[in-house]
């Protein structure tokens, strides 16, 4: 009888330590679930002329639990965040820039490159109550070959004012996040339109993710995207 009072003994010691480690003040369990829970964002912020931006503040909403819920871009314009697995929006805010703000998914201990942020410049005050632009529609080819340029049009909206107010632009990625092509779209009888060209650096087989960006600025100075398509690049 005394030992089995012994072994008893030991498995209540056991569960009490394993119990005080997990709820304690430390850095033990609590934080291995929380990492359990969360991913890691990356990407890159570019300006409308296809440049990096250093220095622009990126923030995640809802932040994360076990770091910062915000950073800076670096030299080459790219930045990393911890972010809480779920769905959140990714926000790039550049000085004398309209602000962007993009939702993705964040997938628990797994790192999702974010297709570029393309802040474009903020070129006059915000008129109170206006409206963000509208982007209804963006296309652009499943396919383009070698030699080739990628034809995106867009129907793009003010709500508030002529649509002589707003800047589209265009942005073609690779996979990694960075930037390809950027052009800003003209607009004509039938919307808004640009050719893409391509560089001649591209691997033989390339899937890019092509995007429309529409700015309000000067009037509501906010900035709205649209997927346009992926479209795959085959040199031959």
């Amino acid at each position: 009888m005394r030992w089995l009072r012994r072994g008893s003994y030991l498995v209540l010691a056991v569960a009490l330590l394993t119990v005080l480690g997990a709820c304690g003040s430390g850095s033990g369990q609590l934080n291995v679930i929380t990492d359990r829970s969360e991913g890691t964002l990356r990407g890159f912020v570019y300006d409308a002329d296809g440049d990096p931006l250093s220095g622009v503040p990126v923030s995640i909403t809802p932040p994360s639990l076990s770091g910062p819920g915000g950073t800076q871009t670096g030299p080459d314009g790219g930045w990393q965040l911890r972010a809480p697995a779920g769905a959140v929006a990714v926000t790039a805010n550049g000085a004398g820039a309209v602000s962007l703000s993009r939702p993705v998914t964040v997938t628990a201990n797994v790192t999702t490159t974010v297709a570029t942020l393309l802040l474009q410049p903020s070129l006059g005050a915000t008129t109170a109550g206006n409206l963000p632009p509208q982007i209804s529609a963006a296309a652009a080819p499943a396919n383009v070959g070698l030699g080739a340029v990628i034809p995106v049009t867009a129907t793009v909206t003010d709500g508030d004012t002529a649509a002589t107010d707003l800047r589209v632009v265009a942005l073609a990625s690779t996979a990694d996040g960075l930037p390809q092509s950027v052009g800003v779209m003209a607009l004509g009888p039938d919307g808004y339109a640009v050719d893409l060209p391509l560089p001649g650096d591209l691997p033989a087989t390339t899937t890019l993710q092509v995007r429309v960006v529409a700015v309000d600025s000067p009037g509501s100075n906010q900035s709205t995207e649209r997927v346009a398509g992926d479209v795959v690049y085959a040199a031959d």
